[in-house]
């Protein structure tokens, strides 16, 4: 047994691209990580329990078919999602948290033979809880998040598949909704204190349990892990630190800076946009607002054809008529800053539809990114500021 206080991710796919990228130590000390097959063979004590039901590692080649089924380590697979239900009711009635990423259920037979009566289903467990009447994906992919917890806005900027899910109120009575489908209505993430226990009746619980679909890509891997568990302890009580919520962060996510102290253009243009989740918006908006000072300042003194030839010969050694810097690599240096940050940052962000699907360069923009881009842009900003009040002095 590991100590309490932690939270346990199970997840094949997260923990192999987690530990392959080294970025085990990214991770917050509490947090966890197995696959499935430790997972069922080991016991461990924790607070906090992330599972991913994407379980395509045990599955036969068809998987992406439709038609796939658990052909490794049937046997414990079979027991394990049987057994199941009465562990997560014991888990919800003690006050932990368990999230869920929902995926196709897969059925799993003893034995590996799928004989008629003995057929069980990955979801077995989740139906038996009743929270849902089934789940489906959904045609209109378009989310509303309405949760205001920022580790749950995060999360659905990195999701893939999107699920309708049929909330079985007979069961639960008011369940938290999370998202849902911007054009239909349906829910595709919840939060929820109420199932049926083992034993067949309905438990009001301590704990929560909060459904929710895929992550989009892995490419971030370490951050949707956090992300995840952030969303648990949140609903859990104890002392870790809750999440808060847009309203009592003054509209402001406090990082290492708070962009809150930053140029004032960039705080009146960006920060509502940041603190909705919109980062690519929030990032782009910045590096216009660069964009267009350095044109005030150069004053009509060069003639350019690009926005980064305008940086070029605005800050070109010796003659640009805003170079900085004592030594020409100095200047040369200063140069490629702000013609870099057009050319690499403004470019991508402003002249091509963002599509996370197709994993591209900045397609993935996620808070921290944001943060750092508009960070970057304000430093570029100081840096031309206080060029000209020196020369005032």
């Amino acid at each position: 047994m590991s100590e309490g206080g932690t939270s346990f991710v199970v997840s094949d796919k997260l923990s192999k691209s987690i530990h392959k990228a080294d970025l085990y130590n990214q991770l917050n000390e509490d947090v966890r990580l197995s696959t499935w097959e430790w997972f069922i063979g080991h016991s461990v004590d924790f607070d906090v329990l992330v599972l991913d039901m994407q379980l395509s590692d045990y599955t036969t080649d068809d998987f992406r078919n439709g038609s796939a089924r658990i052909t490794e380590n049937t046997g414990a697979f079979y027991r394990f999602f049987k057994d199941f239900v009465s562990d997560i009711s014991y888990l919800l009635e003690s006050g932990d948290s368990v999230v869920v990423l929902l995926d196709d259920p897969i059925p799993v037979a003893e034995g590996g033979q799928l004989r008629q009566g003995e057929i069980i289903h990955s979801d077995y467990w989740l139906e038996s809880l009743s929270v849902l009447n089934g789940w489906g994906t959904k045609s209109d992919s378009s989310q509303t998040v309405i949760s205001e917890l920022e580790p749950v806005r995060e999360y659905f900027h990195a999701v893939s598949s999107h699920y309708r899910l049929n909330i079985d109120y007979s069961t639960v009575e008011e369940p938290d909704i999370l998202a849902k489908s911007s054009d239909r209505g349906y829910p595709s993430g919840i939060a929820v204190n109420q199932f049926i226990n083992d034993a067949g009746n309905r438990v009001e619980s301590e704990g929560t349990l909060i459904l929710l679909p895929q992550p989009k890509s892995l490419t971030k891997s370490h951050k949707i892990v956090e992300q995840l568990v952030d969303i648990g302890w949140g609903y859990h009580d104890n002392d870790r630190p809750k999440f808060e919520t847009s309203e009592s962060k003054s509209d402001s996510i406090q990082l290492s800076t708070s962009i809150e102290r930053f140029d004032d253009e960039l705080v009146e243009h960006c920060l509502s946009k940041y603190s909705r989740g919109e980062y690519a918006d929030a990032a782009s908006k910045a590096l216009k607002i660069l964009e267009n000072r350095v044109k005030e300042a150069a004053n009509d003194e060069i003639e350019y054809s690009s926005t980064a030839n305008l940086m070029q010969a605005a800050f070109s050694p010796p003659d640009g008529p805003l170079q900085m810097g004592e030594q020409a690599g100095e200047q040369k240096g200063v140069m490629f800053l702000y013609s870099g940050a057009i050319q690499a940052l403004r470019n991508p962000l402003a002249h091509r539809v963002v599509d996370p699907e197709k994993d591209r360069f900045l397609d993935n923009l996620d808070q921290q990114d944001a943060h750092d881009i508009i960070a970057f842009v304000n430093l570029l900003l100081n840096l031309l500021a206080n060029r000209f009040s020196d020369e005032e002095e």
